[in-house]
């Protein structure tokens, strides 16, 4: 969901293309209009490239209020994507509980932070936890 050398990486290790959730319509062909509201913003995401039984590995750079990855989740799930796996890179507020309740899918990250004070603090390496 996020344009990063991460996406990237894995696309080019495992030869799998990966598709990019964008801010603005292309007008495409099966371009899918995803509706999102965080506790920040509120507007519309644009998928395109995606088909009905296509494998999908989510992952986006934060989860904090969670709203826009249900988005995203359940537009995937409208199309009928087979979500494989979701991760977020950094999980922040409750936003990961909040999605696993809405869209009843299970959301792995790497490191749970928080600000405090002005200052970002690593709560908790998630990495490789089944919590």
């Amino acid at each position: 969901m996020f344009v990063s050398n991460i996406p990237t990486a894995i696309s080019l290790l495992t030869s799998i293309p990966f598709v990019v959730v964008r801010k603005r319509s292309y007008d495409l062909e099966g371009e899918v209009a995803v509706h999102q509201t965080t506790g920040y913003s509120e507007g519309e995401l644009y998928i395109n490239g995606l088909r009905k039984g296509d494998r999908v590995f989510l992952v986006d750079d934060v989860v904090s209020t969670g709203g826009t990855m249900t988005a995203v989740i359940k537009a995937l799930q409208r199309i009928e994507t087979e979500i494989v796996d979701i991760m977020a890179i950094i999980e922040k507020g409750d936003g990961r509980e909040f999605v696993e309740k809405e869209t009843g899918t299970k959301v792995k990250t790497l490191v749970r932070a928080n600000v405090r004070n002005g200052k970002v603090v690593v709560e908790k390496i998630t990495a490789g936890k089944d919590d």
